[in-house]
């Protein structure tokens, strides 16, 4: 019962308590991520590599599912979201093209207000590629790659933490 990740089919199911099962997206999602009081879950979809994903909010209350942030310049795209309390998101921004562009900067997203604010700004040689929270002591976890050589084929990875409040 609850929402459901298939990692191979890269989809978000939710299971009602009667056992049917509803398709929340099914178009290469990212693993959805509940929200602190549990009652939603963000996602980005599709996240593949050169596509324009969009950051989505499904409530499991209403089982409505609806566009957050879209990304309308081909610029900038998402490649991870948590969320960091009730009203705000850590994402991290990274270029929508390119062959090195895994990963990029990490920004906070304010629901209320839909602005953006950077907390990272890099080199092209180092990308942030995964965020975790620790809710307990409010500590952004960000983990990334910094390329050590000019082909960008070689990198070390790092992590770096963050506090957020």
């Amino acid at each position: 019962m609850g929402i459901q990740y298939n990692q191979i089919a890269r989809e978000i199911i939710y299971t009602y308590p009667n056992g049917k099962e509803e398709i929340v997206d099914n178009d290469f999602a990212s693993k959805p991520v509940y929200s602190p009081n549990g009652k939603q879950v963000i996602f980005i979809s599709p996240l593949e590599w050169e596509t324009i994903g969009k950051i989505y909010r499904y409530d499991l209350d209403t089982h409505k599912k609806s566009i957050l942030v879209e990304f309308n310049d081909e610029k900038l795209v998402p490649k991870d979201v948590v969320w960091l309390d009730e009203g705000n998101l850590a994402v991290i921004l990274g270029m929508a093209f390119g062959t090195i562009s895994i990963g990029g900067d990490i920004y906070t997203y304010n629901i209320e207000t839909e602005k953006f604010k950077r907390v990272t700004e890099v080199e092209h040689h180092v990308q942030y590629t995964s965020l975790e929270v620790d809710a307990s002591s409010d500590v952004l976890i960000a983990k990334g790659i910094e390329y050590t050589d000019e082909n960008f084929t070689q990198y070390l990875e790092f992590t770096k933490q963050f506090k957020w409040r």
